[in-house]
């Protein structure tokens, strides 16, 4: 029933639909009683008084009446988006009314359709929703390494995360890095090893590969203020909205379309952290911070140590944060660090000031969090490095080896600093590892021969074959045939004759 009911909700979307069924057996109606449920979220009871007032002598016996309600109680509770430990209007089950993340995407898997269905299987549709809003309004949501479009294809299929759990299972009995008492040695911010210098490029010159010029309505910097703003000391109606928000988005189903009108950075990014922060676990529990603390140096262990559903989220997230342009490398990691506030469900120090307030969560000691953080800004550089890999088939190659993108490079820093063939000629280059700019002429070389000298040689010697002159004037074989034609000379029967005496012998 479900099914039909997502079947004749993606097919309303075309227009009317006609339901019918000769058999006069009830049937029609508790279709379309089931699908006023799915749609409109609204009780059983309500649905078939509905489809009576339109169909008299509709949905009469028991057994059609039970069908709706069963399929209610199924489903109602599976729409709920916004996870909340007291019972809500969808549901009166506390069980059902608060979720861990893999069972929300249980949950999503039921009630979706088509291509959101396939997206979807292993991310949060409304973090997906959020983030893509945020980026739309400040203008950097058109990426260059990855196309984040609801297609065919997946885009989480490109992943690293993704393909490093495809390509074998992840290993609880991987070896630790080092001792637990030299990983927390690792400083902050101020940390410096080889790779610091790329976590830097990739942060801050993220532009370069990622994201068009900004045309949006905002910019970078008031996504950033949205992000570490306390959201608590907002004012009172403004608190107030962003709770009716989240009641509209878990009661009706079009509700969620107003993601996609909202232009307040705050309110969005209070919905991703009231979603994050309403689960019933944390997606990075205790467990899970003792293996990145202990494998922060090593990225793949740490991935193929996690739950898919957990790193496929966080991966999300900081490629969210990486396509934020411009902004400077300090700010990114201080959304870094509210987005871990959020996903391990305790406070951190963000300027001076412990994230968020009001709340019942413990501390993130200071430790944890440097070794968290650095694992995040390491798995940033090996993304990035993973999208400039030689012969990947993303959008970003694909659309430079074309010339379609080109034209964003050019939109960035100005068509007088290279032309768009120029820049196409450049990337190309880069993915070869040869990166010089210095373009080298690619015109006919110049020739050392002098026709005069080339003159003497032949009529000194013609039995001499082309391979030898070539050799001994440091050319080519088509150089020294093209030389001997501006001569007059000719290569028959092994010797170099002029034009004139080879026609008179043929005449003759």
């Amino acid at each position: 029933m479900l099914d039909m009911a997502k079947v004749l909700s993606f097919a309303l979307q075309e227009g009317r639909v006609a339901v019918h069924c000769h058999a006069g057996l009830g049937r029609t109606g508790v279709l379309i009683a089931c699908y006023l449920v799915y749609s409109l979220r609204v009780r059983a009871n309500d649905a078939i008084r509905l489809v009576r007032k339109k169909r008299p002598s509709s949905v009469q016996t028991s057994g059609q009446i039970l069908c709706v309600q069963q399929f209610e109680h199924y489903l109602l509770p599976q729409t709920v988006v916004f996870s909340s430990k007291e019972p809500i209007h969808l549901t009166k089950n506390k069980r059902t009314s608060e979720f861990t993340l893999k069972q929300y995407l249980y949950r999503q898997r039921a009630t979706l359709h088509g291509l959101d269905e396939r997206a979807f299987k292993l991310l949060p549709m409304v973090v997906y929703n959020i983030c893509e809003r945020l980026l739309r309004l400040c203008g950097s949501h058109q990426s260059v390494g990855l196309d984040f479009r609801v297609r065919n294809k997946p885009f989480y299929k490109s992943f690293l995360a993704y393909r490093l759990k495809q390509g074998r299972p992840p290993d609880p009995d991987t070896p630790e890095d080092g001792p637990m008492e030299q990983a927390c040695m690792l400083p902050m911010i101020e940390w410096r090893d080889p790779v610091e210098e790329d976590i830097e490029r990739n942060l801050e010159s993220v532009s370069r590969i990622t994201g068009t010029a900004n045309n949006g309505n905002i910019s970078a910097l008031k996504v950033y203020e949205g992000f570490v703003i306390d959201h608590s000391s907002l004012p009172e109606e403004r608190q107030k909205y962003l709770k009716e928000l989240r009641n509209d988005i878990n009661q009706r189903r079009e509700a969620i379309s107003k993601i996609n009108d909202e232009e307040d950075p705050a309110m969005l990014s209070g919905l991703l952290f009231a979603w994050l922060e309403g689960l019933k676990q944390p997606i990075l529990d205790r467990e899970d911070l003792s293996i990145i603390v202990g494998r922060t140096h090593n990225v793949e262990a740490c991935i193929l140590a996690l739950q898919m559903e957990d790193i496929m989220l966080v991966e999300y997230l900081l490629r969210f944060v990486t396509r934020l342009r411009p902004l400077a490398a300090a700010k990114k990691v201080d959304i870094i660090k509210r987005l871990l506030s959020s996903l391990t469900h305790q406070c951190v120090m963000i300027s001076g000031q412990c994230l968020p307030t009001h709340k019942d969560f413990p501390r993130l000691r200071d430790g944890t969090c440097t070794q968290v953080t650095n694992f995040m800004l390491r798995m940033i550089v090996e993304i990035q490095r993973d999208m400039l890999q030689n012969g990947k088939d993303d959008a970003d190659v694909h659309e430079f080896y074309l010339g379609i993108s080109v034209g964003r490079v050019t939109d960035v820093y100005g068509g007088c600093i290279a032309k768009e063939n120029t820049v196409r000629f450049w990337f190309q280059r880069f993915l070869s590892g040869n990166f010089d700019l210095q373009n080298k002429s690619r015109g006919r070389p110049e020739t050392q021969i002098n026709n005069e000298e080339l003159k003497a040689i032949v009529e000194a010697d013609p039995s001499q074959t082309t391979s030898e002159l070539a050799a001994g004037c440091g050319v080519s074989d088509k150089t020294v045939l093209i030389h001997l034609s501006q001569i007059g000379k000719i290569k028959k029967l092994e010797r170099l004759l002029g034009y004139l005496t080879n026609r008179v012998k043929q005449t003759g």
